[in-house]
């Protein structure tokens, strides 16, 4: 295990020293400081617990059983390697649901690397879909972000894969996701801290679900976004009508009153997701609509 704080993130709060005092220290000025980057296996726990309790998640860790080398895994591979994670099928849909728009962001979109995942110039991608994240997991196997190895732990005691992501556990992931409606307000204010630093060429993209929208954060995060001009960030919205209020004249006609530039597509196309992703929009965010049914999702799962 290798242990790296974020100085940056880090206002001093001191809680990793009162749980791992073995590993951090914090200084009279409240900075906090490693003791030492790769602590011993008896100290691992702690370390885990110390990442959970930072209130700024400013410590991250690397475990070499989760990194690997760039792999071969195709889109067609996807399948197989979902099917290693059982245990959670009443969300089935909502995995098989994000598969093709996760697959075209890290094989095409995304500048991101799994030997340099805290690169500051990489671009950003927040799930906030986090139920059912086996195609996450699986995705991020096959790009090599983690062992595929992995994949038959998930769920299990001591296990980094959970029900929802968990940032401080896997490489690469940016957020801890599972509590709906919180993707696009947090990829707003990444958006905007990356525009504050001059960081002009990170992209954030956020994935969302349309029944998010019954949270009015949404909404708030929406109209920021539209009137602070974020053209670093992108939206998509899968669209499989379980939005419970309804949206009588279109989602992206929401999005397009809050300033915000527009496209729908299907969400199972991969031409069509990438060239909505790749879209030049004009120095306003980009909302892409992108419409997924079951028999889509099965579909795209069956003809691999």
């Amino acid at each position: 295990m290798k242990v790296v704080v974020n100085e940056r993130r880090c206002f001093g709060s001191g809680q990793c020293v009162l749980v791992a005092p073995e590993v951090f220290e914090q200084s009279n000025d409240g900075t906090v400081t490693l003791l030492v980057d790769k602590p011993s296996p008896d100290n691992h726990s702690l370390v885990r617990a110390a990442a959970r309790s930072c209130p700024a998640t400013a410590i991250r860790f690397e475990e070499n059983a989760m990194r690997q080398e760039p792999t071969e895994f195709s889109y067609d591979d996807l399948p197989a390697l979902i099917s290693r994670m059982r245990g959670d099928e009443r969300h089935s849909f909502s995995s098989s649901s994000t598969m093709d728009v996760l697959w075209v962001l890290y094989d095409e979109i995304l500048n991101v690397s799994p030997e340099s995942p805290d690169d500051d110039d990489r671009d950003r991608f927040l799930l906030s879909k986090g139920h059912g994240p086996m195609a996450y997991y699986a995705v991020l196997a096959a790009k090599g972000f983690l062992r595929p190895e992995l994949l038959d732990t998930w769920a299990t005691k001591n296990s980094p894969l959970g029900f929802a992501p968990d940032r401080t556990k896997i490489s690469g992931v940016e957020m801890s996701g599972g509590s709906l409606g919180h993707g696009l307000p947090l990829a707003v204010g990444v958006a905007m801290g990356l525009r504050i630093q001059n960081r002009h060429a990170p992209r954030v993209f956020v994935l969302i679900g349309d029944g998010e929208f019954d949270e009015g954060s949404n909404h708030e995060a929406m109209a920021f976004a539209g009137r602070a001009r974020l053209n670093q960030l992108t939206v998509i919205v899968l669209d499989n009508g379980t939005a419970s209020m309804g949206w009588p004249h279109g989602i992206d006609k929401r999005f397009d009153g809050e300033g915000w530039d527009t496209i729908n597509i299907n969400g199972a196309d991969h031409e069509e997701i990438a060239a909505a992703l790749n879209r030049d929009h004009n120095d306003r965010p980009l909302a892409v609509v992108a419409t997924v049914t079951r028999q889509s999702a099965r579909s795209s799962i069956q003809q691999r």
